[in-house]
């Protein structure tokens, strides 16, 4: 049987009010917008780069990690896409 130190169930108490909170502050309703943007997997969709939905939705996570996530000194948060590819070559 594995064993939780209690450190670590101490963290958990510490941030689990705040977590709580930007849960229903912020994360559910962003998951909801997310719900309304009928991006599909390109297998789904041969036109999904015109129809633009994966980029709406990965927009839509971006602007949240820059507006919600602390971020350490001289940290941004970025999109990275596979170096040599288009985004019409996913």
């Amino acid at each position: 049987m594995s064993h939780i130190p209690l450190g670590a169930f101490y963290e958990f108490q510490q941030t689990s009010p705040f977590l709580d909170s930007l849960w229903d502050s912020s994360v559910l309703a962003t998951l909801v917008d997310y719900i309304r943007i009928p991006s599909k997997s390109p297998a789904f969709d041969l036109d999904w780069v015109k129809h633009g939905h994966i980029e709406k939705a990965v927009a839509l996570f971006e602007r949240w990690a820059r507006e919600h996530i602390a971020k350490p000194e001289g940290a941004t948060p970025a999109v990275v896409r596979p170096e040599g590819r288009l985004v019409e070559d996913l």
